[in-house]
């Protein structure tokens, strides 16, 4: 009895040892496989994390209370740009962000996350300078495994270079439609103070900028330079800046380089740069970061005034903007050269109206045919009374060269030809007389002056003259030898009967 009962205990005792060591064994295959698998799990979190780490978009954690819990180095990067500061974790993000309106709209999105909603926004971050970064920023919220929203996973693609080409591009259009109105306002334009008041109005309010303003240079002892016109801004700041084109420091960079040297010059952050400290105070008080100053130049090359262009932006004046701009102070120039042009005329030709009219009658009077040859062309055109000294109607002819040589006498026509490329040769002037077969057969005598207008290098470029009828003239000419003949022959027959008489006397 006894020793049945030890051999059961025993046969329990071994198979109890053999299911312990299956167990132990089996244990030992699930402890190596998860100790595999864990270790995959690390390789494969090591290699996500260094994929994360090494991408240049931003991407960062933060917990409920806006402290970090991871980021990449494509954000750490960002925010040493942007804030010049390292980041940390544990530390919160508002910790780091020196701009107050970048902490505000970062607040109001994280929060928005933080309560379960997924966004995606476009922003920018930094102060408005040229460190200042555009992001398109997808939030959303992370949760554990109670799904309790524990923080906020942020991805952020950097759009900066594609959102300065859009305002670069925005800016053009600007500058464009600017340009287009100007000159529309040229055209228009019949005194030069309100063109320039209007240019200066179009450069604000359709190109975008701050202040415009056009200045003339004097000639007095502190070489001044006297604003004209101008919009965007009070009277105030122009009369303060004491603007001035000697070589002195109020007159660098820009007015006296764009006055004295005749070419643009600016000042890209007044904040910044040692040229604008004359005018840095009043500037900045005012929002302008920057300004541009442009010749107006006369045809050979003199300047005669400066426009000035002032923006909020540092840096706005990029070169495809300075091209543009220079396009439309050329235009305007122009434009002022033109009007100054057109009124000048204007009053020589009020001064030359009252001796035209003399003229005119005289012509009249002394039935004077005026043509006009373009000698490069070989292109005559006639007034109505050259063709009334030729007999010919004008609608009759394709044009006035063929009506002369149609009406020219042929026994002439060698001679006259020879005096007209003397003429335009340089051998003097051009005066001739030849005969005129009018349509009814009717022989007319003309007499032509003229003069040939030359280049400056001394070719001959067109021939000016008049025409006028001396046909009674040669009538009279023709009767007075005839009356002098019949003279002398009376004269002659008298003297012959006195000789005879004297004879007879003898």
């Amino acid at each position: 009895m006894a020793w049945t009962a030890y051999t059961v205990a025993i046969v329990a005792l071994v198979a109890l040892s053999a299911i312990l060591g299956l167990w132990m064994m089996t244990l030992r295959n699930s402890l190596g496989r998860l100790r595999l698998a864990e270790g995959r799990l690390r390789d494969h979190y090591s290699i996500i994390l260094a994929i994360i780490d090494n991408l240049e978009a931003p991407i960062f954690c933060l917990d409920r209370d806006y402290r970090y819990t991871s980021f990449n180095k494509g954000h750490a990067g960002i925010m040493k740009t942007i804030y010049g500061r390292d980041i940390e974790l544990g530390r919160s993000l508002f910790d780091y962000m020196t701009v107050k309106e970048d902490r505000e709209k970062a607040k109001v999105n994280l929060d928005r996350a933080l309560s379960g909603e997924k966004l995606v926004e476009e922003s920018f971050s930094g102060e408005s300078l040229l460190s200042r970064r555009y992001f398109r920023v997808s939030q959303g919220p992370v949760r554990n495994d109670k799904d309790e929203i524990i923080g906020v996973s942020v991805f952020a693609e950097d759009i900066t270079e594609r959102r300065r080409a859009e305002l670069e591009l925005r800016r053009q259009n600007r500058e464009l439609r600017a340009i287009s109105a100007c000159n529309q306002t040229m055209m228009r334009a019949e005194d030069e103070q309100s063109l320039l008041e209007e240019i200066c109005g179009i450069i604000c309010e359709i190109a975008g900028y701050r202040l415009a303003w056009v200045g003339y240079p004097e000639e007095d002892e502190p070489r001044s330079v006297r604003p004209v016109a101008w919009a965007g801004t009070d009277e105030a700041y122009l009369s303060s800046a004491k603007i001035s084109w000697a070589d002195t420091e109020r007159g660098g960079v820009p007015f006296g380089i764009a006055i004295r040297e005749g070419r643009s010059a600016c000042i890209q952050d007044f904040a910044t740069e040692p040229e604008a400290a004359p005018w840095r105070a009043e500037a900045l008080r005012r929002g302008f970061r920057s300004s541009i100053a442009l010749p107006l130049e006369e045809e050979d090359g003199r300047v005669f005034g400066i426009l000035n262009i002032y923006s909020t932006e540092p840096a706005a004046f990029t070169a495809e903007e300075l091209w543009l701009l220079e396009e439309l102070a050329g235009d305007l120039a122009f434009g002022i050269r033109f009007l100054r042009a057109r009124i000048q005329q204007r009053g020589m030709d009020e001064d030359l109206r009252p001796m035209n009219r003399r003229f005119t009658l005289a012509a009249d009077a002394a039935r004077l045919g005026f043509w006009d040859w373009d000698l490069d062309r070989d292109e005559m055109v006639w007034d109505d009374r050259m063709f009334a000294l030729f007999g010919a109607r004008r609608e009759d002819f394709g044009e006035a060269r063929e009506a002369w040589l149609h009406g020219l006498h042929p026994e002439d026509r060698d001679r006259v030809e020879a005096d007209l490329s003397s003429a335009r040769l340089g051998r003097g002037g051009f005066e001739t007389e030849f005969r005129v077969l009018w349509p009814d057969g009717s022989l007319h005598h003309l007499k032509a002056y003229a003069q040939v207008l030359r280049r400056s290098e001394g070719s001959p470029e067109r021939m000016m003259g008049v025409d006028f009828d001396i046909t009674e003239l040669k009538r009279s000419e023709r009767r007075q030898l005839e009356l002098n003949a019949e003279l002398e022959s009376r004269v002659r027959a008298r003297t012959a009967e006195l000789e005879a008489s004297n004879r007879e006397i003898e």
